[in-house]
């Protein structure tokens, strides 16, 4: 069903379950002369204007019940221009419905008494609700056989996977077909982002689901790609066999269509022979031969003499002041060089940058050096890159009691400071109830008495030497 059908179903719907279209409509009057001041009734894309007229989205104005004649004698709804709606009863636009009235004209309405009282003339302002032949979405049982809202159509809208159909009519209420949803493109031969097209953009390049086929060697376009077995050497040229056995010719594609093998066959080998070739065409050069040692000849036929050996090049034997240059000479045995060097002899190690006792190191152990007193001492290495070390003793300073230094470097620590860092005596006394305590030396000089009980006055009355004088509660007498 069209858009503009279901707006003719709707505007019927309405006037059959009693919109308020009673007051007078200017619209089917006389002349068409438009006189009402009502607002407009918004219905989604299109919407009821003053005049009680349907106007849709698209800019067609739906009156109902006026109808115009065709020349078949057939029924169309009218524009708000009185011309025959879009689809001129052809099954396009709003379609014609049947009449029950007779003459031109005159219409008939359901609404009516039965007893044709009512007035049927267009044009005196009476209610002029929809004309109504069939069943229709109003919960209503338009067409009188007992049933309501029977043989409605279903609704489609969506497309690809979101395509739905749904009941047009639930209840008496005209429904609104909602797509489903939409979904992420996949190669399946279904649209399923529901735009139109099926799998775009995931299409190999031979137009199927799946990654692009693979090339084969077998002179067909696998890849469809417009080339034949452009991804091997097929044709190239090529060699198989080694040695003297080499031949040449052409790459061609192998039995299993992976890959390409060379067209030529290879020679026969022949027996290895001292003669520069390959004979038995294994890739080697007069091999088995016998092994080179060592002798000055050419043991092995390889046109080298002695070549796996390092005869002839410079070699030294010893470390140090012990190492003489010689050269590499073949051994007694054949199997090695020897270095015709002699080391020399060692000698006691001494400060002149030379490894004299010859054990890899220079000018090692000869200990150090120190002088100065105090905080004058000082102590270097003897021997510095070949150079024998002075020792420099520090600057002196005047002394600084208690810190247990020999700051003036003369050999003594706090000499001539009241006392020494850190001695102790006894102080206070021990006369009476007094006990002597403990003083320490800090930087030269005594520190407070710690420990000691001190005089206390004098009770009188506990026969004890409190102020500590000698003598024992001697400011009392006896009454």
């Amino acid at each position: 069903m069209t858009r503009s059908t279901w707006i003719l179903v709707l505007v019927m719907a309405l006037g059959a379950i009693g919109c308020d279209m009673t007051k007078p409509n200017p619209a089917y009057m006389a002349g068409g002369a438009k006189t009402a001041d009502a607002s407009r009734v918004d219905m989604g894309e299109g919407y009821f204007d003053e005049n009680g007229d349907y106007v849709g989205a698209d800019g067609v104005t739906v009156r109902p019940g006026n109808r115009t004649e065709t020349a078949n004698g057939g029924e169309t709804p009218i524009d708000s221009a009185g011309d025959p709606a879009e689809g001129e009863g052809e099954g396009e636009g709003v379609p014609s419905l049947p009449v029950p009235g007779e003459g031109e004209g005159e219409v008939g309405n359901p609404l009516d008494p039965p007893d044709g009282s009512a007035d049927t003339t267009i044009g005196q302002g009476r209610d002029m609700r929809p004309l109504v032949s069939g069943e229709i979405c109003d919960g209503l049982d338009n067409d009188g056989d007992g049933r309501t809202d029977e043989g409605l159509p279903m609704q489609t809208c969506g497309m690809g996977e979101c395509q739905n159909t749904a009941l047009a009519c639930v209840n008496g209420i005209i429904q609104t077909c909602v797509p489903k949803a939409s979904h992420v493109e996949v190669c399946d031969g279904v649209d399923n982002d529901c735009d139109g097209e099926t799998d775009e953009g995931l299409l190999n390049s031979c137009g199927e689901c799946g990654p692009n086929p693979e090339e084969l060697c077998n002179g067909y376009d696998d890849d469809c790609d417009g080339r034949t077995d452009e991804v091997f050497d097929v044709g190239a040229p090529c060699t198989v066999g080694q040695g003297i056995c080499a031949r040449e010719g052409r790459k061609e594609c192998s039995p299993n269509e992976f890959l390409t093998i060379c067209d030529a066959v290879p020679g026969i080998a022949e027996a290895e022979t001292c003669d520069g070739l390959d004979n038995d065409c294994d890739g080697a050069v007069d091999e088995d031969q016998p092994d080179e040692i060592c002798n000055g000849y050419d043991d092995d036929c390889d046109g080298e003499v002695d070549e796996d050996y390092n005869v002839g090049f410079p070699c030294s034997e010893g470390v140090g002041a012990c190492r003489t240059q010689g050269v590499w000479e073949c051994g007694p045995y054949g199997d090695g060089t020897t270095c015709s060097a002699v080391a020399g002899e060692p000698s006691e190690e001494v400060c002149d940058s030379v490894d004299n006792d010859c054990d890899g190191e220079t000018d090692e152990e000869l200990g150090t050096t120190t002088c100065g007193l105090g905080a004058c001492e000082r102590t270097v290495d003897f021997c510095i890159d070949g150079e024998i070390q002075e020792c420099v003793p520090g600057p002196r300073g005047p002394e600084v009691c208690g810190d247990g230094l020999d700051n003036n470097c003369a050999g003594d620590v706090d000499e001539g400071c009241p006392c020494p860092a850190d001695e102790t005596r006894s102080c206070g006394s021990n006369v009476g109830e007094c006990a002597s305590g403990t003083q320490r030396c800090i930087r030269g000089a005594w520190a407070e008495c710690r420990g000691m009980q001190r005089p206390q006055p004098e009770d009188g009355e506990n026969g004890l030497d409190d102020d500590c004088d000698g003598q024992t509660d001697e400011d009392f007498v006896d009454p």
